[in-house]
């Protein structure tokens, strides 16, 4: 006779799945992806660079043993190509935290965001997103077939 047996452990309010990135894709008035390289105009990656706001003051964002060391990588093919961004989650800062995308052509944006939190201060679940000033997640967040769950979709 085999008797199995399991346990569920129960599990701590601090336990929660690390999910904070924001999914941008970026098209101009004509509706064309601004992430493609085959779209006139468009952002190249190797210009795109990510800042936070830490302790009052703009930080580059970089950190060698990422797979994303700069804090964002480009996901898809083409019409679907979007920017997949960790936000500030820098744990010194306040709620909600500021970063800053410069385009590497003169156009700059903002991107503040309201996580929420552990016991120790870490952020762990972006739940608010203001892109420019204006809230796009989640009351005016926009879905996409394959795109992510904080997906914003912003016009240049």
């Amino acid at each position: 006779m085999l008797l199995f047996t399991s346990c569920k452990k129960e599990q701590s309010p601090d336990a929660a799945v690390f999910d904070v990135g924001v999914d941008i894709m970026i098209v101009n008035a004509e509706g064309k992806n601004l992430l493609d390289p085959f779209t006139p105009g468009h952002f190249k990656i190797k210009d795109i660079k990510k800042y936070d706001l830490v302790d009052g003051k703009e930080k580059l964002f970089y950190m060698a043993n990422w797979d994303d060391p700069w804090g964002f990588r480009l996901v898809g093919e083409g019409k679907m190509t979007y920017l997949s961004l960790l936000p500030n989650i820098e744990r010194t800062e306040s709620n909600p935290t500021t970063t800053y995308i410069d385009w590497g052509n003169g156009d700059r944006d903002t991107l503040v965001c309201k996580m929420k939190t552990n016991s120790e201060g870490y952020y762990y679940f972006t739940e608010e997103v203001w892109f420019n000033c204006e809230k796009v997640f989640p009351y005016q967040s926009q879905k996409y077939p394959g795109f992510g769950n904080r997906g914003v979709k912003i016009v240049k």
